[in-house]
């Protein structure tokens, strides 16, 4: 009777380890790992664009989405401009785990908020932005508060980003956010804002439509 309870567990934990888990939910395994690669090699990766709600075109995109497929790709396709290649062994545990990368950019507006001359404007300038993954119904504006998730790192300026690139035809990125994979779905909305004083502050959103997530690895 042991034994046949001991086979019916371990039947068990085999059974779920060989079904496909969510990206979400677990690192890369070796073989997406290698798909990964092998996509950088052969074709052109880019990060996924975080587009403000209500837009189709590239004018001011929010975000740049660095998914773990995504960032080896293009560490794959940047050896491969330098006429090298990297295996699955190459890849760091941290590179692949399920965390997103999302690159918030801050877009050159308006006085008072910005300088009256752009050649002037900084979007490291304090003070620091924020960022925000609003929960549903919350307001998409940082007054009064957005609740919704933060994320559980956040780096100054393009620093984490820039061994993928991907983000040089863009600019502007003022903070990289780590956020769980679990957050990209359809309908979600990420918030980077400035508050200049309790009253004021000014905030750019991008929201993930369905059509994106059809196509996000």
């Amino acid at each position: 009777m042991q034994l046949r309870v001991w086979l019916a567990a371990a039947l068990f934990v085999i059974g779920s380890s060989l079904r496909a888990e969510p990206q979400g939910q677990a690192s890369l395994t070796p073989a997406q790992i290698q798909e990964a690669i092998a996509f950088g090699k052969s074709g052109t990766p880019r990060p996924y664009l975080l587009r403000p709600e209500g837009t189709d075109d590239d004018r001011n995109i929010v975000g740049l989405v660095y998914t773990p497929f995504v960032r080896v790709a293009l560490l794959s396709h940047a050896a491969t401009q330098r006429r090298e290649s990297i295996t699955v062994d190459d890849i760091a545990p941290e590179i692949v785990e399920p965390t997103v990368y999302i690159a918030f950019r801050w877009i050159y507006c308006c006085a008072p908020f910005d300088p009256p001359d752009f050649a002037d404007f900084d979007p490291l300038a304090l003070p620091d932005p924020e960022v925000l993954a609003p929960s549903s119904g919350s307001p998409l504006h940082p007054r009064p508060a957005a609740q919704g998730e933060e994320p559980a790192r956040v780096h100054k300026g393009p620093g984490l980003i820039s061994k993928y690139g991907g983000f040089e035809a863009y600019g502007n990125v003022a903070v990289v956010a780590e956020f769980p994979m679990t957050l990209l779905k359809a309908g979600q909305a990420f918030m980077i804002f400035k508050r200049y004083s309790p009253s004021r502050s000014r905030h750019w959103v991008g929201v993930i439509r369905a059509s994106d997530i059809g196509r996000w690895r």
